[in-house]
């Protein structure tokens, strides 16, 4: 069977875990982070003592709202039944191969299985572009969107787990079939660029298997996007350029491209690479490449493509204390105070609620643009996401006060 796209390389870079280390991080913006040959990324910003990120470009237009996730039951039902439909085709396809008569026959059973799978994995990504899409020009509401998030996550899971076992078919059977071989790990390449852990967390969020809470969706003219989540004290964050990676050009061969595509991440993320524990890395058969680091903050993956030495996409945990507080600000009302610490657009935002004169927190409803985000706790304060561009924060106690404050698109 003929590959869907070219044959390159691969390459996962994973990281041992180990204890972090908490260092302090700075407090303002730099600039863009340098590339090789002395070009420049425009997309991943400099952050001092801390890693970088990559922020995708609105030059065209974009559109970024918040929504709130919490147990769905139709959606926990939906996503389901993904799983259920997934398992049905794994065993579908073991009954297929056991009872073929030859080898042939066990061999079209693999081809028409990774046929399906391919078909299946482009409408996927279609669905997905289309959500992106329907969402940037405002036909689909952030609610909407991640509805429709949740159950493509779920898809893909179930897809990834029955790619898997036709991998294991085909390594266990004829390993020497490259070209069977080389499809199913261009559909690992596929699957993984289209789910992350915010869409992951997103729908555990449906299902009643995490903690409510708001995530953050930009989609840009160019089918980029960062979704961004506060969840276990972290700051999770996917963040894509474009709507796809390019899968022509030249992603080269032998460990010199290794050496090149790792020099290249470095010069991008060079704090992270600095404080990173340990690696080891893999290789697979396309233009793209996944670094992965573990490092004294959180978690670093970066997707490099090839074709282009640009990182394509880029997935962060990094601890809420070491996320750099960039901007402050306070409004009181009626002897409630308001205060909003803030980082970087699509980054976390603190927000506090008391009463200054007797010092003492005060419970409180936010909302952010007129979506409720979360109450604050015992402590009076909130951890949520900050939107990209201007918006409005207001807290009501439950004494029906209210203050509010609108910050402007400077400051973010």
């Amino acid at each position: 069977m003929t590959p869907s796209i070219p044959r390159r390389r691969f390459l996962v870079l994973t990281v041992a875990l180990c204890l972090a280390v908490p260092l302090l991080a700075g407090l303002a913006l730099a600039g863009p982070a340098p590339a090789l040959d002395g070009q420049v990324q425009l997309g991943v910003v400099e952050l001092p003592n801390t890693s970088n990120y990559l922020q995708p470009s609105t030059d065209g237009g974009a559109r970024s709202a918040v929504a709130r996730q919490g147990v769905d039951v139709g959606i926990a039902v939906a996503t389901g039944a993904q799983a259920l439909d997934g398992r049905h085709e794994r065993l579908t396809f073991n009954r297929q191969y056991a009872g073929a008569p030859n080898e042939s026959a066990r061999d079209a059973v693999v081809t028409a299985a990774v046929d399906r799978l391919e078909e299946r994995t482009s409408r996927l990504r279609a669905y997905r572009d289309e959500s992106m899409a329907a969402f940037r020009e405002g036909s689909l509401s952030a609610t909407g969107y991640f509805e429709r998030i949740a159950r493509l996550d779920a898809a893909i899971d179930s897809m990834r787990s029955y790619r898997q076992t036709l991998e294991s078919q085909i390594v266990t059977r004829n390993p020497q079939d490259q070209t069977a071989l080389a499809s199913v790990r261009h559909l690992e390449a596929d699957l993984d660029t289209m789910r992350g852990p915010v869409t992951n967390q997103v729908r555990w969020r449906y299902a009643g298997n995490a903690s409510a809470g708001t995530t953050l969706v930009t989609v840009t003219e160019q089918n980029g996007f960062v979704h961004s989540t506060v969840a276990n004290n972290l700051l999770v964050r996917e963040a894509q350029e474009t709507g796809d990676w390019t899968r022509d050009g030249n992603g080269g061969d032998g460990s010199g491209d290794l050496t090149r595509v790792l020099n290249r991440v470095q010069e991008l993320y060079p704090w992270t690479f600095d404080h990173q524990f340990g690696s080891r890395s893999n290789f697979y058969d396309t233009s793209l490449y996944r670094v992965a680091v573990a490092h004294q903050h959180g978690d670093l993956r970066v997707y490099l493509d090839g074709s282009t030495d640009e990182v394509f996409r880029e997935i962060q945990a990094n601890r809420l204390s070491t996320v750099p507080r960039n901007w402050t600000r306070s409004a009181t009302v009626d002897g409630v105070a308001l205060t909003v610490n803030g980082t970087y657009a699509t980054g976390p935002l603190e927000v506090t609620v008391r009463d200054p004169s007797v010092n003492s927190t005060i419970a409180s409803d936010v909302r952010i643009d007129g979506t409720y985000v979360g109450s604050t706790d015992a402590k009076g304060g909130l951890w949520t996401v900050q939107p990209t561009g201007s918006f409005t924060i207001n807290a009501t106690t439950t004494g029906n006060q209210t203050v509010e404050m609108t910050v402007p698109a400077g400051v973010t």
